[in-house]
């Protein structure tokens, strides 16, 4: 079997929930922001980028810990790829059988979730261009302090030739995406960042009882945050721990998951229903989760293609 090239940045397991099953293939209605068009594609071919995780051992490139260029895409794989059939689909039962005023989250429950949840949010390019940007004043920062400390060495010499070397260094997209990769594959941090999801967050999910006629749609980047006080979306004022940003993401065209900080009033409000199954047959509501999604997207929305048709008004009010 020859090395993968098409690199997925939202699973293949994660998109089959929104796909049309015809065999071994699965299929997605595609509607592209950005360029106006709508076609229907194979989950091969969405959601991808070729050798997206592929880092070369260069100067100046944080080397994967084996020296396998592929290291990141196999680690993505072994990280949560092959549980998420599972974990939705446990999810999904527990919600068909479970009574309206029982939970149907337990903590270890939520935790697998929260796992999904933060892996997806920080595998996407848009999770890339932020540690780009934030890494760009920081490098400068500790630059200067290397030069200042460099520029005290009295031998002429070793000062040229350290001086020589700081200047072939350059803050490239490649260099930020290593240290990215390196930082966000961590198996520790991304147990520590899910737990602070389980224990500061109220979790509630929507059954949306209108998915035949008004499903919730995905994306190319499908973890919505989403400020209520700004209304910002993605990265930049909101965190997974700002209290004003809700956290949330569809898992089928009838299920989708949120997440409200405990501090915040709507926290506060969401307990009473914290780890229940809420259905929800709101046009308005359902029609803004899925604006909220196509507007924070980098540039793709995905449905079932059976329902293309329900995005007519909604493919307007995007462009």
């Amino acid at each position: 079997m020859g090395k993968p090239k098409k690199h997925h940045y939202v699973p293949k397991a994660y998109l089959r929930f929104f796909a049309q099953q015809n065999g071994d293939k699965y299929t997605l209605y595609v509607f592209d922001k950005v360029s106006n068009q709508e076609f229907i594609s194979n989950i091969n071919d969405v959601a991808e980028m070729r050798n997206y995780n592929k880092v070369l051992s260069e100067r100046f490139i944080v080397p994967p810990p084996n020296g396998d260029p592929l290291y990141y895409e196999y680690k993505y794989i072994n990280l949560i790829e092959g549980e998420i059939p599972q974990i939705i689909n446990n999810l999904i039962a527990t919600c068909i059988l479970s009574r309206a005023d029982k939970t149907v989250l337990t903590e270890e429950s939520k935790r697998k979730l929260a796992k999904l949840l933060i892996i997806q949010l920080l595998r996407t390019p848009q999770s890339r261009t932020h540690t780009f940007e934030l890494g760009k004043p920081i490098v400068d920062t500790v630059m200067q302090k290397i030069q200042d400390q460099i520029i005290q060495i009295s031998d002429t010499k070793r000062r040229a030739e350290f001086l020589r070397v700081l200047n072939e260094f350059n803050y490239t997209s490649q260099f930020s995406t290593s240290v990215h990769l390196q930082s966000t594959t961590d198996e520790e941090k991304i147990a520590d960042y899910a737990q602070r999801l389980v224990s500061h967050r109220s979790w509630a999910i929507w059954e949306n009882r209108l998915y035949p006629f008004l499903p919730f749609v995905t994306s190319d980047h499908p973890v919505v945050m989403h400020n209520l006080q700004n209304h910002e979306l993605g990265f930049g004022s909101n965190s997974i721990e700002n209290p004003a940003t809700v956290i949330s993401m569809p898992l089928t065209p009838k299920y989708m998951i949120s997440l409200y900080h405990k501090n915040s009033l709507w926290g506060y409000y969401s307990q009473s229903y914290e780890d229940r199954c809420f259905p929800i047959s709101e046009v308005k509501y359902i029609h803004n989760q899925n604006l909220l999604q196509a507007w924070q997207c980098s540039r793709q929305i995905y449905t079932t293609p059976i329902f293309s048709n329900s995005l007519i008004d909604f493919k307007k009010v995007v462009m």
